[in-house]
């Protein structure tokens, strides 16, 4: 099964944009690469660090294979989305789905899975489902709702953990069919004024180690933007990482979308960059930055586009969707496009250089 990669936003912006849409966050490992790679919105953490590190993540055939089964059996491997600020209306059902299968599992039944797929906060969460070999469950922080016994392992099935947010009720479907349900009524999770929504797959119990392969996951928490390659960057001058953000709308026809940087020493000048690709973050020839856009790279560079920093560290500019720039000359931006955005500027950083900000990825409609 080939499902094509479409991301549709992260809640990372730092800065309040206008409204977006309701997307789907999506990935696939038919792409070839860990999610972490392939859809920057993803991102990979190792819980429970010991001296040594053993849970190991490969890609072969389209499947993407968790192995923890070494000596250190306190690591876990894990994928993450988190949230930090909720800039659109909740959807009214959360979903994370996921087709993937136990190999191995040396987690104790009854007792933790091997897999855990977990909608929530790192504080109150209540939707989690947990894959074993051999079963699976619903779960929450509080503790199990239900659990069925099931071949996990001889086939990749799709599983869909839901989670109602008005009843904080919860449904696991097991290829489209529904195998469990429950939860109690009422506030158990705090959505909204919460800071630290997350979307999880992966290893999760530190003693519950094991094998797994994954072929896609997905989510609907994202909107559609997504700020990525934030983490590889030189400080600036102004001891910060500039953030992109956006205003306006994704929406091609109204054509009001503006790029804004904050973070920039104040009256530094530069300029934004657009492509349809990206890539891994790339340190710069000159300068103190990295370059996380591939392919052909256009500069918003024309008359009025060159930008100069207000003291406050920003700069705002309007793009016409209609004319974004690019090797091989002016393109229109088409519905379903997804472009990318990163900003270079110069500072003096202590002599004269140059530095880039967080990137963006962008999903039009």
């Amino acid at each position: 099964m080939k499902l094509q990669v479409s991301l549709r936003v992260s809640f990372w912006l730092l800065l309040a944009p206008a409204l977006h849409a309701q997307g789907i966050v999506e990935w696939n490992a038919a792409a070839g690469d860990p999610p972490h790679v392939s859809v920057p919105a993803w991102t990979f953490e190792q819980f429970y660090p010991t001296i040594c590190s053993d849970t190991t993540a490969s890609i072969a055939a389209g499947v993407m294979t968790i192995d923890s089964t070494g000596v250190c059996t306190t690591d876990s491997h894990l994928y993450v989305q988190r949230f930090d600020v909720f800039t659109v209306a909740p959807p009214s059902v959360y979903f994370l789905e996921a087709r993937c299968r136990v190999l191995l599992s040396n987690a104790p039944i009854p007792g933790p899975g091997t897999v855990r797929l977990q909608i929530g906060s790192g504080v109150r969460c209540p939707w989690i489902a947990e894959i074993g070999d051999g079963f699976v469950s619903l779960t929450s922080l509080a503790g199990e709702w239900g659990r069925v016994t099931m071949d996990t392992s001889s086939a990749l099935h799709t599983y869909r953990l839901e989670g109602e947010l008005a009843t904080d009720l919860s449904r696991l479907y097991v290829d489209g069919q529904l195998v469990l349900s429950g939860g109690p009524t009422g506030s158990v999770c705090d959505f909204g004024p919460n800071p630290r929504q997350r979307c999880i797959f992966g290893h999760l119990y530190p003693t519950a180690d094991g094998v797994s392969e994954w072929e896609f996951v997905r989510h609907n928490l994202g909107t559609g933007e997504t700020v990525y390659c934030m983490g590889a960057h030189t400080l600036n001058s102004v001891g910060q990482v500039a953030a992109l953000a956006t205003t306006g709308s994704r929406v091609i026809t109204a054509n009001d979308l503006t790029l804004r940087a904050s973070g920039l020493p104040g009256g530094s000048f530069g300029y934004f960059l657009n492509s349809l690709e990206h890539t891994a973050p790339t340190p710069l020839a000159i300068g103190q930055g990295v370059l996380c856009l591939g392919g052909g790279i256009g500069r918003l560079n024309r008359p009025g586009e060159i930008l100069s920093a207000t003291p406050a560290g920003m700069v705002d500019l309007a793009i016409d969707l209609n004319d974004l720039p690019s090797p091989q000359g002016a393109v229109a931006v088409l519905p379903g496009d997804t472009w990318h955005f990163q900003l270079w500027y110069r500072d003096q950083n202590p002599t004269v250089t140059s530095n880039t900000s967080s990137a963006l990825r962008i999903v039009f409609e």
